[in-house]
């Protein structure tokens, strides 16, 4: 299906005249901006490795669509099209390509009030499925037993996991200065993980580690560097530019 599709891909991209994007390679995840089309009918879940990322799974579920139409029309169908028209935001994208075209159906949202404040539009779907669930369950009345098809769907296909985040700290914290000096934490390292540490240490944070940009160490500060592999060191100083 995605080799189908990638001609089109291109094609679209040329015709509108604007370079592709970057792939987002956790597209079943939709972590960032909007949903990717993808993910709605594609099952599994993509190896994070080991990341702390944010997650809006947007995956439909075929035994949920299933009994969903099983049980006949119902005015709440309307709600769930217009949530996944809505939820890959601004502009369109498959399986972490994007397309090149903007989302038809965006401007009308961007007109309610609020509507432009949305950072991740595949935020909208948690409120899609639970609508699609209460669908299904009007299906899943007639056999009772279709039920478990869903759940062993959602435990087996849906890219969605209940995961645990480890309890160890970084043992860098371990060599910090005594005192409540703050610190400012930079490298290559996953975004959300300085919050959870936050626990660990104690510590004011100087930067908002999401930016990408830490900005200058000042006096009184402590700079905690991350390289590639998750391996933290301490530096402290008071001209040091990172």
């Amino acid at each position: 299906m995605f080799a189908f599709a990638a001609p089109f891909r291109t094609a679209l991209s040329r015709e509108v005249g604007r370079p592709p994007a970057a792939v987002e390679p956790l597209w079943q995840l939709n972590p960032w901006r909007g949903a990717d089309l993808a993910s709605f009918v594609v099952p599994g879940r993509p190896d994070t490795g080991g990341a702390i990322v944010r997650e809006h799974p947007s995956y439909l579920g075929y035994a949920t669509l299933g009994l969903a139409a099983a049980g006949g029309w119902n005015p709440a169908m309307l709600a769930v099209a217009a949530l996944v028209a809505v939820s890959p935001g601004d502009e369109l994208s498959f399986a972490g390509e994007p397309l090149g075209v903007e989302n038809p159906v965006a401007p009308v949202f961007h007109s309610f009030p609020g509507g432009d404040r949305f950072r991740n539009h595949a935020r909208l779907m948690l409120l899609g499925q639970l609508v699609l669930v209460g669908l299904a369950s009007r299906g899943a009345a007639r056999w009772r037993w279709a039920g478990m098809l869903v759940v062993a769907e959602a435990v087996l296909l849906s890219p969605a996991r209940v995961s645990v985040t480890p309890v160890e700290a970084p043992g860098v914290y371990d060599t910090l200065p005594a005192g409540e000096a703050t610190l400012r934490i930079v490298g290559e390292k996953n975004p959300q993980k300085p919050f959870f540490d936050q626990r660990f240490h104690g510590r004011k944070l100087a930067n908002n580690p999401n930016r990408p940009e830490p900005g200058p160490l000042r006096a009184g500060e402590v700079l905690v560097v991350f390289d590639g592999e998750g391996v933290g060191r301490v530096v402290a100083g008071e001209s040091l530019n990172p």
